[in-house]
């Protein structure tokens, strides 16, 4: 029955109701030492690591010595405007690598190299967080429940060895006591060197721990960074990389190892191995990795791939630095007499290594089901190009709505994004209305498998603040787990609008619609003679937070996602509102919705026991 169908799904109220990334040496690195130059300190590091924490200038800030001259950034305000302006989408949008599921498959391939078992086979399947337990050992990159710990062992441990990190943090716990911070807070940063020499580039990271500790007790009056174990995501990392010489690196494994969120910190070892996977461009630096992978790589196998690829990177001799390997396996020679070589490369063996160019969106096609599949293909030419099909061509009656429902559900994202462009007759990366263009907005078209973790939550959090309160007050309740299972089905796509790029990864509307069937009865103006059911495209849920309520975002996500359905070629759009939300009824009425017949409150026998009406608008394809 449609009316028990419509209630799983209820869009119900719907109150209208980018700074380029910065290179390396621009971004967070620790800073340099301001005694004289010395010898360097008899530590390996990795070049790579280098550039991206160690070699940042750090200048003094500009304090307008000179009457009236303005004053300039500090690095924190311009780390945090970067980081900002970097994780609301990846730096490579268009590169096609990795997909979710070859995301998966890298995983399961390392993980049966390295010993894990799947659950199917009696094993506990890939590496998986559990609650910090280092605060008995030295060293560590954030296995501690202290996230101000966490924070300064793992700057103790950029670019050096795990011994020599470990050996680092035990001469300052035997300097200064246990986690001591008042001690080294106001010990001159000198006597900070010398506890911490050990480790190597002491003089680095005695500043940035300085930096901490006095931008900690500044802005929170305590030595303490325990309060971000209920913060968001967002808003863990905004205050990490905020201190001078903490980059997402450090920031992404302190998330990751010591609050347990999904983070995908990208250290030496994942950094070589996504750009051998052909994960990122050879241009990519270690921030922008951060970046694509915190998009593409799904949030549940973010802490497993961290810990494998570090694994690999490691014990591999195919993809270690150095070319050494701790994995042996024992092979018969062709004399019959055993010997012990090096166990062979396991993504070597499956061709993931060293693809570029038409290889990596060959290898993208093959695993991602919604990425680049052709809407449909001309058999006789042999190409798979798009079909278009003019309506000024051809009556409606003529149209083949199967054909074209089974097209819009292949249909990629970006392929969606043309059809929004071409409607409006532009190429601009962001095709939104004039007035909300300059007003500072941006438009994102995404699959909901293309979400990340963190865009989910915010998804999901602005549709609690505006609904929650409603579904408490209906037949339906309020269920958060079936919603969020709803809202990140398969089938689900996301037109998303974007506030001005200062506010950073925040949203500020959404609507979430799918391309569907649905029951038909007397009276629906777009069903042919005998037909039950119609294509449709289904607006299940559009959401503006309250500070934008004002700002026409809900009627250009409406305008939207009419575009797309008639682009597709659907018969009308639906959604279903709340009875008692009546700012939205009359808005949906103004945008030309009524009441589709199907709805259960058109049903005499069924009205009485719901409190909510489907609506339509039927989609005409003149222009």
């Amino acid at each position: 029955m449609a009316g028990t169908r419509r209630s799983s799904r209820q869009v119900a109220a719907r109150s209208s109701s980018t700074t380029p990334i910065k290179r390396e040496s621009d971004m967070d690195g620790l800073p340099p030492p301001s005694t004289p130059k010395r010898k360097r300190e008899a530590v390996k590091v990795d070049p790579s690591e280098i550039e991206d924490l160690l070699t940042a200038t750090i200048k003094q800030e500009d304090t307008g010595s000179a009457q009236g001259s303005p004053k300039k950034a500090s690095t924190s305000e311009r780390k945090l405007a970067s980081y900002k302006a970097s994780i609301t989408g990846s730096p490579f949008p268009d590169h096609p690598l990795p997909t979710a599921a070859e995301a998966e498959q890298v995983a399961w391939i390392l993980g049966e190299f390295h010993g894990y078992k799947r659950e199917s086979e009696g094993g506990r399947g890939l590496p998986r967080y559990t609650p910090p337990q280092g605060d008995d050992k030295y060293g560590g990159c954030g296995d501690v429940p202290s996230v101000l710990d966490a924070t300064i062992r793992t700057v103790l441990s950029c670019n050096t060895s795990n011994r020599n990190s470990a050996a680092a943090h035990r001469s300052l716990t035997d300097h200064f006591g246990r986690r001591n911070w008042e001690a080294i807070h106001a010990a001159p940063e000198s006597e900070l060197v010398e506890a911490i020499r050990c480790g190597g580039l002491a003089n680095n990271k005695a500043r940035t721990i300085k930096g901490i500790l006095s931008q900690t007790m500044e802005k929170h009056g305590k030595l303490s960074l325990d309060h971000l174990h209920t913060a968001t995501d967002d808003e863990i990392m905004q205050e990490l990389v905020s201190f001078n010489g903490v980059g997402p690196k450090v920031a992404s494994c302190v998330l990751a190892f010591c609050i347990g969120r999904q983070s995908m910190a990208v250290d030496t070892h994942v950094f070589r191995l996504c750009k051998s996977l052909g994960w990122v461009p050879e241009k990519a630096n270690r921030d922008q990795t951060y970046y694509h992978l915190h998009e593409r790589v799904p949030g549940h196998l973010k802490y497993p791939l961290h810990v494998l690829l570090i694994q690999h990177g490691k014990r591999c001799a195919n993809c270690s630095a150095k070319g050494f390997a701790t994995v042996k396996e024992e092979v018969e020679d062709e004399e019959g007499e055993a010997q012990i070589v090096d166990r062979p490369c396991p993504l070597k063996a499956a061709g993931l290594l060293g693809r570029k160019g038409k290889a990596l969106k060959d290898a993208a096609l093959k695993t991602e089901p919604h990425s680049g599949s052709k809407v449909k293909t001309e058999s006789e030419s042999g190409t798979s190009e798009v079909k278009e099909e003019s309506a000024s061509v051809k009556a409606e009656d003529e149209v083949d709505y199967a054909a074209a429902l089974s097209a819009a559900r292949v249909a990629s994202s970006s392929e969606l994004f043309k059809m929004v462009q071409k409607a409006r007759n532009t190429r601009a990366k962001n095709p939104l209305s004039a007035r909300l263009k300059a007003s500072g907005y941006s438009l994102e078209l995404q699959h909901a498998s293309e979400l990340s973790s963190e865009q989910r939550k915010r998804v999901f959090s602005l549709f609690e603040a505006n609904m929650k309160a409603m579904y408490r007050n209906s037949t339906l309740g309020w269920k958060p787990s079936e919603k969020k299972k709803e809202l990140f089905d398969a089938e689900s796509r996301f037109a998303i609008i974007r506030p001005p790029a200062e506010e950073g990864a925040e949203i500020a509307g959404f609507a979430m619609f799918r391309f569907d069937t649905e029951r038909s009865v007397e009276g629906d103006p777009t069903r042919r003679p005998g037909e039950d059911k119609v294509e449709v495209i289904y607006l299940y849920e559009i959401q503006i937070r309250k500070a934008n309520q004002r700002d026409g975002l809900g009627k250009e996500l409406m305008d939207i996602v009419y575009t797309l359905g008639k682009a597709a070629r659907m018969r009308k759009v639906m959604l279903t509102v709340f009875d008692h939300n009546k700012p939205a009824c009359e808005f949906y009425r103004q945008q030309g919705y009524r009441v589709d017949p199907v709805s259960p409150s058109q049903d005499a026998e069924r009205s009485g026991n719901v409190d909510f009406d489907i609506m339509f608008k039927q989609i005409t394809q003149q222009s």
